[in-house]
């Protein structure tokens, strides 16, 4: 990746130890909005990884028409009333891509009855007749 002045930015191939994060999520994880697009780009201006994560948008009024039709329709995409920016610095996006996989490999509990995943507010399992679950 270059940087201001066509000279390339350092990236490290792995986590520096002294940034390593392994501190458990906090709890209870509340939705500030459901993510819908996230763009992923690089600002070499400044150096920046930057991450962009707009809101799912719902349709109001779905478009009935032939598929020839639709080609010569305006896109109207309205600015999103939430946008979530985040800027990184490459050593900063290392360690972000490293949690981040590690927090979706460690994934969420599993059922022991049915292998399903297990929320901490527990979760119907089909193989004990519908009986609410929790973790334990």
């Amino acid at each position: 990746l270059m940087g201001a002045g066509g000279v390339a930015a350092v990236i490290p191939a792995i986590t520096p130890l002294d940034h390593v994060d392994n501190a458990p999520l906090e709890q209870p994880i509340v939705e500030e909005f459901r993510a819908g697009t996230i763009t992923l780009s690089w600002d070499g201006e400044d150096e920046r990884v930057v991450i962009e994560v707009f809101p799912v948008v719902e349709v109001e009024d779905p478009i009935e028409a032939d598929e020839d039709e639709l080609v010569d329709l305006p896109i109207d995409e309205p600015e999103p009333e939430e946008l979530f920016v985040v800027r990184l610095t490459p050593v900063l996006a290392r360690v972000f891509a490293t949690r981040a996989a590690s927090v979706v490999q460690a994934g969420r509990p599993s059922c022991q009855f049915c292998g399903g995943p297990v929320d901490a507010s527990g979760h119907l399992c089909p193989r004990a007749n519908g009986y609410r679950r929790t973790q334990v």
